[in-house]
């Protein structure tokens, strides 16, 4: 295998996820392709990649999948697409689902829990989220970054890791923005699937890497009811992690773990469990690039 990284370093988002997936850790046991992951779209397409199958690793579908994105032709260059998208998968050629690898080597296991709460990534525009996370600052102790806010903003990688395994609990969602205005892009999109069903709302569905690092960080997980249950494809609510749908839901089920976190252990372990098996960069070449 011939990992294929169009990174852009220049664009100052260093500390994303896709720089630290650790699948160069496992070349010696893929098959001979090449791996494109990154801003690829026009690197696949040069004839220096033909002598081998193209395996491109796509992280953000359906995000831009518009009438003039490049997800709708993808397959006229790659051989396979590794989608998060379970709906992409079901309606697009070549492709295959797929879940967020993750570097068992970067998670943290520290000796006690010292936040509250933390949640990493930008806040989705069309549900109250930032209302979600202040009525959460108010009342306990909130670990919070992106690439311009937060508490922890700007932290790199290895921090959100450390902090996420220093919290009980991890807001996780599973949506996406379309900003106003760009919706008819995706309704002419050439298939449509059930992936554009909330585009009126200005969300679609779309598996997150802090998912899979909350679980095996053991933190417990509060993720957002979306339309779809887009993180049942991974984990199993009730079992791996709890839903709550509002401000007055979110408030109640921290009240309540944070002050009685020890009862929630068996959900802890059974959603790091089951990453460990399962979703780490090591069981992601197993399972689809071997």
């Amino acid at each position: 295998m011939k990992l294929v990284p169009c990174l852009r370093p220049e664009n100052g988002l260093v500390e994303d996820p896709l720089y630290y997936l650790g699948l160069e850790k496992q070349l010696h046991t893929m098959r001979d392709a090449y791996l494109f992951s990154g801003d690829f779209y026009e690197e696949i397409k040069h004839p220096k990649y033909g002598d081998k199958e193209k395996i491109a690793l796509v992280l953000e579908e359906p995000n831009f999948s518009t009438i003039d994105g490049p997800m709708a032709t993808l397959h006229e260059h790659a051989d396979t697409i590794l989608t998060l998208c379970p709906f992409m998968a079901e309606a697009l050629p070549n492709r295959q689902q797929i879940f967020f690898p993750v570097d068992h080597d970067r998670v943290w296991m520290p000796s006690s829990k010292i936040v509250d709460v933390s949640y990493f990534g930008s806040a989705p525009k069309y549900i109250p989220w930032r209302e979600y996370l202040s009525e959460i600052d108010n009342r306990w102790r909130l670990a919070f970054g992106n690439y311009n806010e937060g508490n922890m903003r700007g932290c790199s990688y290895d921090d959100k890791m450390r902090t996420m395994a220093a919290s009980k609990i991890t807001l996780v969602h599973g949506v996406c923005n379309v900003d106003p205005g760009n919706e008819w892009k995706y309704q002419q999109f050439p298939v449509q699937t059930g992936a554009f069903s909330h585009i009126g709302h200005n969300i679609l569905p779309q598996v997150k890497s802090r998912m899979f690092e909350a679980a095996l960080s053991r933190s417990l997980m509060l993720c957002w009811k979306d339309p779809w249950g887009i993180m049942e494809e991974w984990f199993t609510p009730g079992k791996d992690f709890f839903y709550f749908t509002g401000t007055d839901s979110l408030l109640s089920k921290v009240e309540e773990i944070v002050q009685n976190y020890e009862r929630y252990s068996d959900v802890v372990e059974s959603a790091y469990k089951k990453a460990r098996q399962n979703y780490t960069s090591k069981a992601f070449t197993i399972r689809y690039l071997t």
